[in-house]
């Protein structure tokens, strides 16, 4: 079966979204999967299965879809070498300008101002980049960036460092909420239980003496989980006198009104 011109898969075999954009980009000199495809390439929120290609001008792919994904194609006088990298056998932006392209893609309403916030917690919390990083990347395309230009720029001035530690993208939008909510948080709070147990607190609010756990269902789903959670808990708050208080998907969803209803409620320490 014919992908795109040179390109084949053998029948019967549907390449996914990421063989879609090894097929896109193979053999195009210079073009990689850019944006969204990028994104999910890389595994970051704003991710979605896409075959989105940046190419350098008058050397676009055409066509409306690879292999059943829709195909986006973004021409670019300023793509370059140091704006790519090989993975896998598949070219991919690298992850900074990966988040500034996510500008224009927030730009042109394709994704929504906070995930790319996210996003850049995100990759900094990964190591897939720095924020001196992303700087330098901004710095060198602003100048010829037509769309995103001021989206990228405001999650990259809302950057928090206190959350690089964090575990995942549900840890990074509940600290936010934190933070906003004006409390100092302490990641990756550890805590002695006994001579071979020691546990780590999502956040630790020094402020008001609390622990928050940030518990999804994908992750802290099942009994045992549970069972081994509540018993952390007591011996938390018999050793160390710290209550904690979980969320979970739905309350992280709606912005954690409800803990930081309860948070509002507890003494400051002097």
């Amino acid at each position: 079966m014919v992908l795109r011109a040179g390109v084949y898969v053998l029948s019967g075999c549907s390449p996914d979204v990421r063989g879609a954009i090894y097929a896109a980009t193979v053999g195009t000199r210079v073009s990689a999967g850019s944006h969204r495809a990028a994104a999910e390439l890389w595994r970051m929120p704003g991710r979605e299965p896409i075959v989105e290609v940046a190419s350098p001008r008058w050397r676009r792919v055409r066509g409306d879809a690879i292999a059943g994904f829709p195909l986006v194609v973004h021409e670019s006088y300023h793509l370059t070498a140091r704006d790519i990298v090989e993975i896998d056998g598949i070219w991919r932006t690298r992850a900074d300008r990966t988040l500034v392209d996510l500008g224009a893609s927030v730009a042109l309403g394709h994704l929504e101002l906070e995930t790319l916030v996210f996003a850049v917690q995100d990759a900094v919390r990964r190591n897939l980049t720095d924020i001196a990083q992303l700087e330098a990347t901004f710095a060198r395309l602003a100048p010829h960036i037509r769309l995103g230009a001021r989206e990228f720029r405001a999650p990259l001035d809302s950057f928090q460092p206190v959350l690089a530690s964090v575990d995942s993208p549900p840890e990074v939008r509940v600290g936010r909420v934190l933070l906003a909510a004006g409390y100092r948080i302490v990641p990756q709070y550890e805590l002695k239980l006994g001579p071979r147990w020691t546990v780590r607190l999502d956040f630790y609010l020094p402020d008001v003496h609390h622990g928050v756990e940030v518990s999804p269902f994908s992750t802290h789903g099942g009994a045992k989980q549970r069972e081994y959670d509540i018993a952390r808990a007591l011996r938390v708050r018999r050793l160390h006198g710290i209550e904690i208080s979980v969320v979970g998907d739905d309350e992280i969803a709606r912005g954690c009104p409800a803990l930081i209803s309860m948070l509002h409620t507890l003494p400051r320490a002097a």
